[in-house]
């Protein structure tokens, strides 16, 4: 499988033949067979793909986009095609869906829609496993109060990790991971060690937060 890091950019690169313009790819959730009605981008594909400080958004290409890049392979036998940059925000494993869109007119940069519909991505071209913090934690902190955050992860920690808690709600709307948010900066405190069961090892860390917020649900 394709290995990234949630919330970090990277490519999905295929390799083959015949590739051409009208190639459209679907990142499906691992428990969706591909050509089905539910064949769908998951919902934790990121539509833009943010830089940090004043780095523009990019539209990531893998949403209804054609590859960023297609070019034979140093042999000139296989063909490699690209779609970049793609972002995932929560680790797990994803189902490729790959489909040609036979009516992709590469002048006018349109479509009769022949890879609308899920079914039409049949095609299963593998999976891409994406590695970061365990996305199911949940803690309790006392309003006003010092707090120790018990962070699990497949990746391991840096001294430089740190976590930023951001209100649910802003304005009475929902926010979003990664959108320029303002919160609260929580900084990595200690290194735990290694959780290890029968399918995988997790690493754990603390994160210290010296005072918590007003009552509420963060994220």
């Amino acid at each position: 499988p394709v290995e990234a890091v949630a919330g970090t950019p990277f490519a999905l690169s295929l390799q083959g033949t015949a590739f051409r313009a009208g190639d459209r790819l679907r990142v499906a959730s691992s428990d969706s067979p591909c050509g089905t009605d539910d064949t769908a981008q998951d919902a934790a594909l990121a539509r833009y793909v943010c830089g940090r400080g004043m780095t523009p958004c990019i539209a990531s290409p893998v949403i209804n986009g054609p590859p960023s890049a297609i070019r034979p392979d140093a042999l000139g036998m296989l063909m490699h095609e690209t779609w970049y940059p793609v972002s995932i925000s929560s680790p797990g494993r994803y189902r490729l869906c790959w489909c040609v869109d036979e009516t992709w007119n590469p002048v006018s940069l349109e479509s009769q829609g022949r890879c609308a519909g899920g079914r039409q991505f049949a095609v299963d071209v593998g999976l891409v496993h994406v590695g970061g913090l365990n996305g199911t934690q949940s803690f309790v902190c006392q309003a006003f109060g010092t707090c120790e955050l018990h962070v699990r992860s497949s990746l391991a920690f840096g001294l430089q990790d740190q976590i930023l808690l951001i209100a649910q709600r802003s304005n009475f709307m929902p926010t979003r991971c990664g959108r320029g948010n303002v919160g609260v900066r929580v900084s990595l405190s200690r290194v735990d060690g290694i959780n290890a069961s029968a399918d995988s090892s997790e690493r754990s860390a603390t994160f210290h937060l010296p005072q918590a917020g007003q009552p509420g649900d963060y994220q």
